[in-house]
């Protein structure tokens, strides 16, 4: 066991482990509750999905093939969210019966609540793959993070996508644990059949896992494993463009659907001013939104890039904390460098399926940096080291949380497209 290794462990025991991550998870609790309802205007995607859900609500599912042919009839509809979002509309909807709210204030909430269970199984799925100084710096910053917060008070669907992220995240890790489960394996594949039917990106995001999966199970030989994964991956995928095809009225307005979508990228005037420009913008928006973080993924993204042999040995990781730390920083990796290709799509909505992973990852370069130290220092020395670190960690989650009063609750920016983020720089 490495001499830093050693020295950290004294520090946070399983219990006080525990303890500190319900205690974070109480407060990202309390900030989402706090503000899921002090919006002062809704933004257009919010009175959209609002507008489905209550056509939905009324008039059952055969709305969505009458909604498809206005939005493909009408050059403006065909600017505004697609109306094949079903995934999204149908909880909605759900969300209006049973609350008997059927104003933008119902998706706010369900934003809210799928933020929560978020929240919850990120503290879950830190504490049982990852060290615990990566569980509870990850835990921390989640709770106060301000694209996770923002997207908790709105009718946006991008909630969910991030619970479905992280759901696909959890899936893959426990795959990992136990390739030859069977449980976690439908789960997989019905969290990543849906997460197509809430959002076009969902196809990316449950790629991306998939592909980890099938790597990790060829590297095993698991050939029999690959193919009933595939096998039950295609029916997913099937049964996911048959429920596209059924809502869109046919394979024909669905394609059209997917057409006016494709151009809208290229002329909506709002996604080419504002989800537009050079691709660096992300990456300072990144550090507008949080630099301490960036600067911690960063280094974990470079450590996850090291041959196995030299990293162990620079790091002690375990072998399946080594393994799912490669996941986050593939996955993380991965869809940001999506949205800097793709383009007019630079919005830190869109990189919701990652926020866990990428905050986990920010846990993991503190985590590793406090090993490094360990390496050169001692006694009283290396505890001081931990202790700045730990002030530094919490000064850097307290001005996030400043960041997200100052510019989203009292400058109520409404998005997070890298315009608006990056014009908040002047609030």
């Amino acid at each position: 066991m490495a001499a830093a290794e050693v020295q950290l462990q004294p520090l946070l025991t399983g219990s006080r482990t525990a303890v500190i991550l319900l205690l974070l998870f109480l407060l990202g609790v309390v900030l989402r509750w706090q503000h899921w309802n002090d919006v002062t205007s809704r933004t257009p995607d919010e009175k959209t999905y609002t507008f489905h859900a209550r056509r939905i609500l009324s008039g059952g599912l055969s709305q969505f093939p009458i909604m498809v042919r206005e939005y493909n009839a009408d050059r403006q509809l065909a600017l505004l969210p697609s109306p094949v979002r079903a995934g999204w509309d149908v909880l909605l909807s759900g969300a209006m019966w049973m609350s008997g709210i059927t104003d933008e204030r119902a998706g706010a909430a369900l934003s809210c609540l799928l933020s929560i269970a978020t929240l919850a199984l990120l503290g879950f799925v830190g504490s049982r793959f990852l060290p615990p100084w990566a569980a509870i710096y990850g835990m921390l910053y989640m709770a106060v993070s301000v694209p996770d917060l923002t997207i908790a008070r709105r009718c946006w669907q991008d909630a969910l996508m991030g619970a479905l992220g992280l759901l696909l995240v959890w899936c893959a890790c426990e795959i990992t644990r136990n390739p030859d489960g069977w449980w976690h394996y439908s789960l997989f594949v019905a969290a990543g059949s849906y997460s197509v039917l809430v959002k076009e990106l969902g196809a990316f995001v449950y790629g991306g896992c998939v592909i980890y999966v099938l790597v990790l199970l060829y590297r095993r030989r698991a050939w029999q494993t690959m193919a009933a994964l595939a096998a039950g991956g295609l029916a997913g995928a099937a049964l996911s463009v048959y429920c596209l095809i059924s809502v869109a009225g046919g394979l024909t307005p669905l394609l059209t659907v997917y057409q006016h979508l494709n151009e809208a990228t290229y002329t909506n005037p709002y996604c080419v001013e504002y989800q537009g420009g050079p691709w660096y913008l992300s990456i300072w928006e990144l550090w507008i939104l949080s630099p301490l973080n960036l600067l911690l993924w960063a280094f974990a993204t470079l450590l996850s890039l090291r041959p196995q042999d030299r990293l162990i040995k620079l790091i002690p990781f375990r072998p399946l904390e080594l393994q799912c730390f490669r996941l986050f920083s593939w996955m993380s990796a991965m869809l940001l460098a999506t949205i800097l290709i793709l383009p007019n799509s630079q919005s830190f909505r869109f990189l919701a399926p990652v926020y866990g992973p990428m905050y986990l990852m920010g846990g993991i370069g503190l985590w590793g940096l406090l090993h490094l130290a360990g390496r050169k220092m001692h006694g009283r020395a290396y505890q001081a080291v931990c202790g700045i670190a730990v002030v530094v960690a919490l000064a850097g989650a307290v001005a996030e949380y400043q960041e997200f009063i100052r510019v989203y609750v009292t400058g109520q920016a409404p998005d997070l497209s890298v315009k608006y983020v990056i014009d908040t720089r002047t609030l």
